[in-house]
């Protein structure tokens, strides 16, 4: 005899209702049937995500005196030690052109490759993330999420335009996760600015559900 475990399986789209606001469930074990968990998993869609240092790193803390397997042998690598196995370590690579009419116009240019930022003449072009999200955006809820903590953003579009980058957490996760009328997701953003996470008035009630599956 087979044994296949079909726990009853929970719909994504369910909704646990907190201070009178719809929050979406994050992924729950029982939201899958147990024999198509892996299958999901394999069909994931895939994700870029770009983040930028503006200062740049120290590069003898940074790269491995040689080319070969990542090992933790230098104070960046070791802080990552347990994701070295999953990661690939470029060097050597370069954006020529890059002198624009300050010491750091090359933050807008760092996806494009545009050369003299800022500069007479210079016009940007479409950015790394928005060209993968024109191949792969279809496939998330959203193409793309620009995110910064100024209002900078190393977005943009085919025409040379910024996309303004989003800088408020609790607007964020207000796009991501709630649901309501409009007073009551002021309600709620208001306990999120307060430092009080949404997803704690919900917790309990998560795990209750998630047992009862």
């Amino acid at each position: 005899m087979t044994y296949i475990a079909t726990k009853t399986a929970l719909d994504r789209r369910s909704f646990l209702k907190g201070s009178g606001v719809a929050v979406a469930l994050p992924l729950l074990h029982a939201m899958t049937p147990s024999f198509t968990r892996a299958a999901t998993a394999s069909s994931s869609p895939k994700r870029f995500v770009a983040m930028n240092a503006s200062l740049g790193f120290h590069a003898p803390y940074l790269f491995p005196g040689k080319a070969g397997p990542i090992g933790a042998t230098t104070p960046y690598l070791k802080e990552l030690k347990d994701h070295l196995k999953d990661l690939t370590l470029f060097s050597g690579l370069s954006h020529p052109s890059q002198n624009g009419n300050n010491g750091h116009a090359s933050e807008m240019t760092w996806l494009t490759s545009a050369q003299r930022p800022g500069l007479a003449g210079f016009k940007n072009t479409i950015s790394l993330d928005q060209l993968i999200a024109r191949q792969i955006g279809a496939a998330t809820r959203f193409p793309s999420l620009t995110l910064g903590t100024r209002g900078q953003s190393l977005s943009w579009t085919a025409n040379g335009v910024s996309l303004p980058a989003m800088t408020s957490p609790s607007k964020l996760y207000q796009q991501l996760f709630v649901q309501g009328t409009e007073q009551e997701i002021k309600e709620q953003v208001k306990q999120l600015d307060k430092g009080k996470s949404v997803l704690d008035v919900v917790q309990g009630d998560a795990k209750a559900l998630e047992r009862s599956l």
